[in-house]
């Protein structure tokens, strides 16, 4: 979900708990766990801190507990330095950093519901989870939410209309699971939204390759291709490859990946993103490793 609809999310649920005067608190805790986009910096310079990236380490629970701590500190540091009124803290400061911890966690729970998935067990482990509801940020709600927010600036639309933005809040993931379900009932392999409503994907795995299929709800099968797992490559050498970090990071961006020889190198690549069938994580799409230990990777 886009980082207005994280706050328009805990504002409503704050509001409906009968604590509005703590929406400010929660939309912090909200809108601060992106701040992990700026991490990719970390991780491309040290391939083994591959969780430290947007939708990484903030978007698990641990991460959740860390970055509400880290933001309630802030909270602290600032008004100590007198840029939030003290009343404010002085009246309800559990309550307030409870709020904090409220929208950390709720941010989580909302980017379940999208692909590619979140790391919510780690640092126990690196995969990644998801309800796969919507195939990333919902164009839908993004517009709604901003809309929302305009008219809150403007003074057209009061807060007390947070009512209004959770019942169509409500409505569009209802609308959303309820095509989930049905195509996780109608399909074999995994399901995969796209933007498009009426176009789903499909990932089917074999022993010996993967399954793509485009589905559209209007015509059937749009395309379908198979890549094979292994190709002139002996399963000792990915098995050996697997506890590369590079090769780690790669795996961890990917829907799945494929291993060929070329010439004396191994190509390891994860085929959806490198051909451009999905689009996102844009980064680290594969892997060419020599004979001789060298890396070259994009």
């Amino acid at each position: 979900m886009d980082s207005v609809t994280h706050a328009f999310f805990v504002a409503a649920v704050l509001a409906y708990l009968g604590h509005p005067e703590l929406i400010l608190f929660g939309v912090m805790g909200a809108v601060l766990m992106d701040s992990d986009i700026l991490y990719s910096r970390i991780s491309d310079h040290f391939p083994s801190l591959y969780v430290f990236t947007h939708g990484g380490f903030t978007h698990s629970l641990a991460g959740a507990l860390v970055t509400g701590g880290a933001t309630s500190a802030g909270i602290c540091l600032t008004a100590s330095t007198g840029m939030i009124p003290a009343l404010i803290l002085s009246e309800i400061p559990p309550a307030a950093f409870a709020a904090v911890f409220l929208g950390s966690f709720t941010h989580v729970a909302l980017d379940l519901l999208a692909y590619p998935g979140i790391p919510v067990f780690y640092p126990v482990t690196d995969r990644k989870y998801t309800l796969g509801v919507f195939a990333g940020p919902s164009p839908v709600m993004m517009v709604v939410s901003w809309v929302y927010l305009i008219l809150l600036i403007l003074g057209v639309a009061p807060l007390s209309a947070l009512p209004v933005w959770s019942a169509l809040f409500i409505l569009v993931v209802a609308f959303f699971s309820v095509l989930k379900i049905a195509m996780a009932f109608h399909l074999e392999g995994e399901s995969i939204p796209t933007f498009n409503p009426l176009v789903w994907y499909e990932i089917r795995e074999t022993d010996e390759a993967f399954i793509f299929r485009c589905i559209s709800l209007l015509r059937g099968t749009c395309g379908e291709k198979e890549f094979v797992k292994s190709r002139d490559v002996p399963s000792r050498d990915v098995a050996l490859s697997s506890g590369d970090p590079e090769v780690k990071r790669l795996r961890y961006y990917s829907y799945f990946t494929t291993a060929e020889r070329e010439g004396d190198a191994i190509v390891i690549r994860d085929p959806l993103r490198d051909e451009g069938i999905i689009f996102y994580p844009p980064s680290y799409k594969k892997i060419r490793i020599e004979k001789n230990g060298g890396r070259d990777e994009w």
